[in-house]
């Protein structure tokens, strides 16, 4: 199951004005970024998995598109298989382009928890890193766990160990642009990340981002297979939709323009923002 926002039309051909040198410039770039974190701010203790330890542990992906079969990071993102172009430009830190849209990934980092006894992916995460006036902001653009992994905490472990990992790297804030079916899983992730021992260090706003600031939609989407779940049943307490950022977050946004949830991929007339800042 894929947890972010993803569109339902098929994906686009992917343009680039960049030249084939140009491509390799920023895929060899996009590695030696991500080989700075995974040598210079990652220590085993960050990538803990806590209780599920002895099932998974965590890696950052340097060359996720070098995987293959079941260890392949695009296997698990095959929710979102009409994005798979984009998925791959993005893996490679290139520039995509789809009609009015041109976005970069020259800064993306893509988490994963690794089975330990099959050495498939069970859980992969994929955050751009964007300079702000607030300070640095992941943004999560893809999250998926495998369809019989889930519900098992392994979803929670990773986002948290993502928090830490960002923690280190001098990140404000992270987004999550969801869709109205899971947003109340996103935030009750730190709840089951801190029981199964992974502490996140990013808290949860309150305010969350609509543009028609109401939480109708999002309660009556809640999926009937989180019906015999009790934290799945509600939105979490102190919960509540604006249609404008709140002060703890608006710093992370562009005002070109008026408010539209700019710079983000994904922006606040299709999905619900959701925001952790640093503690």
């Amino acid at each position: 199951m894929g947890l972010c926002a993803s569109s339902k039309y098929a994906s686009a051909a992917v343009n680039t004005t960049l030249s084939p040198d140009e491509v390799n410039a920023r895929k060899e770039k996009v590695v030696k970024w991500r080989r700075n974190i995974k040598r210079d701010l990652v220590n085993k203790s960050m990538l803990d998995c806590g209780k599920l330890k002895n099932d998974v542990y965590c890696s950052i992906v340097e060359e996720p598109w070098k995987m293959k079969g079941d260890t392949y990071v695009m296997d698990v993102f095959d929710f979102f298989k009409k994005r798979r172009g984009e998925i791959n430009v993005a893996f490679k830190g290139g520039e995509y382009v789809e009609h009015a849209l041109r976005y970069d990934y020259s800064r993306t980092i893509v988490l994963a928890l690794i089975s330990r006894n099959s050495s498939k992916v069970t859980s992969a995460i994929l955050c751009v890193e964007h300079d702000t006036r607030g300070g640095k902001v992941w943004e999560v653009i893809w999250f998926a766990t495998r369809q019989r992994k889930q519900n098992k905490g392994f979803g929670a472990c990773l986002f948290s160990i993502s928090q830490k990992v960002a923690k280190k790297c001098s990140v404000k804030g992270i987004l999550v642009t969801a869709t109205n079916e899971v947003v109340t899983w996103w935030m009750g992730t730190n709840a089951s990340a801190a029981k199964i021992g992974v502490s996140p260090p990013f808290k949860l706003q309150p305010g969350i981002l609509r543009s028609d600031s109401s939480d109708s939609k999002i309660k009556s989407s809640i999926p009937k297979i989180h019906s015999k779940t009790k934290a799945m049943k509600r939105l979490p307490k102190g919960f509540r939709a604006t249609s404008s950022p709140d002060p703890a977050v608006q710093g992370f946004y562009s005002n070109a323009g008026g408010f539209d949830g700019a710079p983000y991929r994904y922006d606040v007339k299709h999905t619900t923002h959701i925001w952790w800042t640093s503690k």
